[in-house]
């Protein structure tokens, strides 16, 4: 029989690692809640096999490792389809608060449960952060002649879709803006401004470095950006550019409070590559185990995509971006208002 002397050796030096590392909470309770910690607990990855989630899904995998007991191996299980709802209701529904199971989801997955979407059958809200994926976002367009309650066509691929940030946006910085539907893919959104198809597009991630330069040369410049994590503050990345309340207030424009609540959550949506996230009552010294690991797996270099200029963040700023999704009761009701009355848009079914 091999010798388990050293595995064991190593395996205490890693709770012990982690019990000094969160102190806080309590030696003996991390260090029991480490020991109870499965060997292979489960990353549930709302999105289908070689979706757009894999590639974050195995570098966490990876990062998260040096936080974690030694030998723990987390489990990828992808559930579901890209917009993640699949995988997120599997979430609410199977999962237990034991720690043992975190979810991966995309920012699409929270903007259905926004809007009403009547297969979301989670709550957002009962969500814990431990890693998020944060991508910078602008609202890009024709400055000229943008007069408050002039019309401005916004390029959108669809009612519901991150557009929805740029939409909701402009008509709360005192403008009126039109739907554009079809067509606008992330590549091709820039180039339906620049042919003037439309007025005002959403960029996000990569498309904002690449197109903010070609499409200055055709007058087109940054409106406003989604603005920092949890929407208060300018976007680090695009730190020349007011966010949409110092947008607004340029415009002489006051957005109603349960309004603006709505659009920070359909901004932050729209802004959210992936959220890691644990269910809610996960016992604490369980949370704190994942956010110590979530800390440490933030930090890495593979999980800060340079193409896509996806910044990941850990605890308290990915609870901070959990928060953010889930607006009060009062706005997720006016933005599903809004809809309705403004869009003619209910969800199906």
């Amino acid at each position: 029989m091999p010798d388990a002397g050293p595995v064991m050796l190593r395996r205490r030096g890693a709770l012990a690692l982690v019990a000094a590392a969160l102190a806080g909470v309590g030696d003996s309770r991390i260090v029991r809640a480490a020991a109870a910690l499965a060997e292979s607990p489960t990353l549930l990855v709302a999105g289908p096999p070689d979706g757009r989630l894999d590639r974050w899904a195995v570098q966490l995998a990876a990062a998260l490792g040096p936080g974690l007991p030694a030998g723990t191996r987390l489990r990828l299980t992808p559930v579901g389809g890209e917009d993640g709802v699949t995988g997120a209701n599997q979430f609410t529904t199977r999962v237990p608060p034991d720690g043992n199971t975190l979810l991966l989801a995309p920012g699409d997955a929270v903007l259905a449960w926004l809007v009403g979407d009547k297969r979301a059958r989670f709550d957002v809200g009962q969500w814990l952060g431990v890693v998020a994926g944060i991508a910078p976002c602008v609202v890009c367009g024709y400055a000229a002649g943008l007069k408050p309650g002039a019309p401005i066509r916004v390029g959108m691929s669809g009612p519901v879709s991150p557009d929805l940030a740029a939409l909701l946006g402009l008509e709360l910085a005192g403008l009126m803006p039109q739907p554009v539907f079809g067509g606008l893919a992330q590549g091709g959104a820039a180039q339906a401004l620049a042919l003037r198809a439309v007025d005002a597009v959403l960029l996000r991630g990569g498309a904002v470095a690449a197109n903010l330069g070609p499409l200055a040369q055709v007058g087109a410049v940054p409106l406003f950006s989604l603005g920092a994590i949890g929407g208060e503050g300018r976007d680090p990345q695009l730190l020349a550019v007011p966010t949409l309340a110092e947008y607004a207030a340029m415009r002489g424009a006051t957005p109603p409070a349960e309004l603006y609540g709505a659009w920070r959550g359909v901004a932050a949506a729209a802004q959210t590559e992936y959220a890691l996230v644990l269910p809610l009552l996960t016992p604490a010294a369980l949370v704190a185990l994942w956010r110590t690991a979530g800390g440490l797996a933030a930090a890495a270099p593979e999980l800060h995509d340079e193409a896509g200029r996806t910044r990941s963040v850990a605890a308290p700023a990915a609870h901070t971006v959990a928060q953010v999704l889930s607006p009060e009761v009062a706005a997720i009701a006016a933005l599903r208002q809004w809809l309705a009355t403004r869009l003619d848009w209910r969800p199906p079914g």
